[in-house]
């Protein structure tokens, strides 16, 4: 992986943006905690059940994982549903902000973007920053 300041520094741009929107927004930041509850039920399950009895029990105990956090966890909607209830204005709103925030046309200027070695690097950086953001925020809810 080649990080550069350039990447690294997009990289918590994003992300800060994105830990900044959930913690604003009270129906998504309960969707996250929902998540990262179920998520680290599921990791863990897989975990303990690797360590005592190998790939077979990682698969077994990452379903049991997975049950212990459906359980555990409130009911929350999937941002496809929150996203099927907004409003036609919600909607429109919506679609200016994201526009606004990364241009006319996010998806082929994501993929040029993407093709740079560098710029998948820092979206794996990101993805494994939020993967651990997310195991914290189950240790933290789990504690309370």
């Amino acid at each position: 992986m080649n990080r550069t300041a350039e990447n690294m520094t997009d990289a918590i741009t994003y992300l800060s943006l994105v830990v900044d929107h959930v913690n604003s927004n009270k129906t998504v930041s309960h969707t996250a905690k929902q998540i990262s509850k179920q998520a680290g039920c599921a990791v863990a399950g897989t975990v303990v059940g690797g360590v005592l009895a190998g790939p077979i029990g990682a698969a077994v105990g990452s379903v049991v994982g997975a049950g212990i956090g459906l359980s555990v966890s409130d009911k929350y909607d999937g941002v496809l549903q929150k996203l099927l209830k907004l409003s036609e204005d919600e909607q429109f709103n919506l679609v200016q902000e994201i526009r606004n925030l990364v241009g006319e046309n996010p998806i082929v200027s994501f993929y040029i973007w993407y093709t740079e070695p560098s710029n998948q690097a820092a979206v794996q950086t990101l993805l494994i920053t939020a993967v651990g953001l997310a195991a914290a925020a189950t240790q933290s809810s789990s504690m309370n």
